[in-house]
C-alpha cells in the first residue's frame, strides 16, 4: 500500500470515528423510536457506500488494482452521500439557516459545473465528500453545547472545505505530487475538528444523562 492510499485510508477511519459519535448524539437527542432506527441504517449504510465509493475509485485510478468502470464508484460516493446527509436535513433537530442553504448552492454550482464540463472524476468525488462534512458540521453548529469559538471554528472549516473543494480541479490528478497531499490534509484537518467537536459534544451530554 502506497503512501497515498494510506492516507486515504486514515482520512476513512477518522471520517467513520467522526460519524459514530454524531449517531451517538442522535440517538440522545432522540427517542428511540423505529423512525430513529430507520434514519440510522440509512446512515450507516451512506457512510460505508462513501467509504466504498472512495475506496473503489482509489484502487482503479491511482493503483490500476483491478479494471472497472470508475463511474460506478462515483455514484456509490454520490449515493452514500445522500443516504448519509438526508435524515439529518430532514430531521426536526436541522435547521436550514441562510448560511447553510448559501453553502449548499455553492457546492451544487460545482457538481453540476464539473459534469458539464466533464472535470476528473476524483474532484466530483470531493464535492460529494465535502457536501457531507459541511452538513455534518452544521448539525454540531446547531447543538449549543459547543462552545462559541469551537461553533466559529466548525463554520470556519466548513467554508475551508468548500474553497478546497473548488480549488481542487485546477490540482493535476496524476501524477501524485505533493499538492494532491496537500488537498488531502485540507480534509484530514478539517475531519479532526469536526470529529474533536462531536466527541466533545457526547461527552458533555452524556455527563447530563
Amino acid at each position: 500500500m502506497n503512501e497515498f492510499m494510506q492516507v486515504i485510508v486514515l482520512l476513512q477511519i477518522v471520517f467513520l470515528i467522526g460519524l459514530i459519535y454524531t449517531l451517538r448524539i442522535e440517538f440522545i437527542l432522540n427517542e428511540y423510536t423505529k423512525k430513529v432506527k430507520r434514519f440510522v441504517i440509512f446512515q450507516i449504510s451512506g457512510g460505508l457506500m462513501l467509504i466504498v465509493g472512495v475506496s473503489g475509485y482509489v484502487s482503479i485510478t491511482y493503483l490500476n488494482l483491478f479494471p472497472m468502470n470508475n463511474l460506478i464508484f462515483v455514484f456509490l460516493t454520490y449515493l452514500g452521500a445522500v443516504a448519509t446527509v438526508m435524515p439529518y436535513i430532514s430531521s426536526d433537530l436541522f435547521i436550514m439557516d441562510r448560511e447553510f442553504v448559501v453553502q449548499l448552492i455553492v457546492m451544487m454550482i460545482f457538481v453540476i459545473y464539473s459534469f458539464v464540463l466533464h472535470i476528473s472524476y476524483a474532484d466530483i468525488l470531493f464535492g460529494a465528500i465535502g457536501i457531507v462534512l459541511i452538513s455534518l458540521m452544521r448539525f454540531l453548529i446547531l447543538i449549543h453545547v459547543l462552545p462559541i469559538f469551537m461553533r466559529t471554528l466548525l463554520k470556519l472549516t466548513s467554508w475551508l472545505v468548500i474553497i478546497q473543494t473548488w480549488i481542487n480541479p485546477f490540482i493535476p490528478e496524476t501524477p501524485i505530487t505533493c499538492r494532491q497531499f496537500l488537498a488531502l490534509f485540507v480534509y484530514f484537518v478539517s475531519l479532526l475538528i469536526w470529529q474533536y467537536s462531536a466527541v466533545r459534544v457526547y461527552n458533555c451530554m452524556r455527563g447530563w444523562m
